[in-house]
C-alpha cells in the first residue's frame, strides 16, 4: 500500500563465504531488480543485519536504504 503497489521482500541475502567479493551479491541484486521490474513490483525490501556493513554498502549501491522502520516477527507453533 504505502508504495502505491506491490512490493517485494527478501528475508536474507546471504552468500556462501567462499564465494563472497566475486560480485555474486552484485549480480543477485541486479537479477531480483530485474525480475522485480518486470513484473511491475514498485519497492524491494530486503532484510539485512545491522552488524553486516558489506551487505548495507551493497544494498546502498542498489538505491536501498534504511526507512527507519522495524520489522517484527513472530514464530507460529
Amino acid at each position: 500500500m504505502e508504495s502505491g503497489g506491490l512490493d517485494g521482500f527478501v528475508d536474507d541475502l546471504f552468500v556462501r563465504p567462499a564465494f563472497r567479493r566475486q560480485g555474486v551479491g552484485t549480480s543477485l541484486l541486479t537479477e531480483l531488480f530485474r525480475a522485480c521490474s518486470k513484473r511491475r513490483v514498485l519497492a524491494v525490501h530486503i532484510e539485512v543485519g545491522s552488524d553486516n556493513t558489506a551487505v548495507q554498502a551493497l544494498c546502498r549501491r542498489f538505491g536501498l536504504s534504511n526507512n527507519g522502520r522495524q520489522l517484527s516477527t513472530a514464530r507460529v507453533a
